[in-house]
């Protein structure tokens, strides 16, 4: 009996230390999961500029696009889709390179991000990363390919790897009808 309550004994302790260790473990890893998490919506102010940190992000355009045509050769998007144009403007003081992730998220809460041109035969290239720190030239542009029934309501330009500016975010509400 008394070897039975002894082991029963250690097996309780044991129980409570590995709950303890998962406990702690849990934690670190919920706030280091929430330091990179894009959840801290940053918005443009009357001027139309969103500031994180020591850059500046503005939404210079978001427009359907009938056709993407450059070098004299002219694309449309495939069937059941739209071809969409994001033109954003950024300016800054960073003295290294700031990635972010531009992605477009429609009324059904659908979120997209830029084309691939390989995927669907674009004939210019297309970035999916921009420069929202130190680069050359101020305005940068990035093809979207929706669904059809795709109803744009907002662009966020996200740290998606938690390196620069995470976890604020930059957000601009879009009016696509």
């Amino acid at each position: 009996m008394r070897r039975t309550l002894t082991a029963a004994a250690l097996g309780t302790a044991l129980v409570a230390a590995l709950g303890l260790t998962a406990w702690v473990a849990a934690d670190e890893a919920r706030r280091d999961y929430l330091a990179l998490q894009p959840r801290i919506a940053v918005e443009p102010g009357a001027d139309g500029w969103a500031t994180i940190g020591a850059s500046s992000a503005r939404l210079e355009s978001f427009e359907r696009v009938p056709a993407v045509t450059e070098a004299g050769e002219s694309w449309l998007a495939p069937d059941g889709f739209a071809a969409w144009r994001l033109e954003i403007e950024v300016e800054s003081r960073a003295e290294d390179v700031v990635a972010c992730t531009p992605r477009v998220i429609d009324a059904q809460g659908r979120e997209f991000t830029a084309v691939d041109p390989d995927a669907v035969d674009l004939p210019t290239t297309n970035i999916d990363s921009l420069d929202c720190g130190l680069q050359d030239d101020p305005r940068t542009t990035v093809l979207f390919v929706l669904p059809e029934d795709a109803v744009p309501v907002r662009v966020e330009l996200v740290d998606e790897f938690g390196l620069n500016f995470s976890p604020e975010f930059y957000r601009f509400a879009v009016d696509a009808r």
